[in-house]
């Protein structure tokens, strides 16, 4: 028990990491999110990615920093994946 809250707690606390392995994972939906950041916020696209909004769900920090600042967040991401 104490090893999966600890182990929840750094996914969590590395939204970068956490965003960009999935992205790395979903290479058509990376596409359209690097284009077009704010389509997290769009419920019809949501809708057809059930795996992002899973994601939102296991990692709520990467979820509130994205939806705040869309286009903000994917650089951030895109940069991560440069230096990692």
């Amino acid at each position: 028990m104490q090893s999966e809250r600890v182990r929840e707690e750094w996914e969590n606390a590395h939204p970068m990491r956490n965003t960009d392995a999935y992205l790395d994972r979903h290479p058509k939906l990376a596409q359209q999110l690097n284009a077009h950041p704010g389509l997290v916020d769009d419920p019809k696209f949501m809708a057809a990615h059930p795996g992002l909004n899973e994601f939102f769900e296991r990692h709520p920090v990467a979820r509130t920093e994205w939806k705040a600042r869309p286009h903000r967040y994917m650089a951030n991401v895109q940069k991560y994946e440069k230096t990692h």
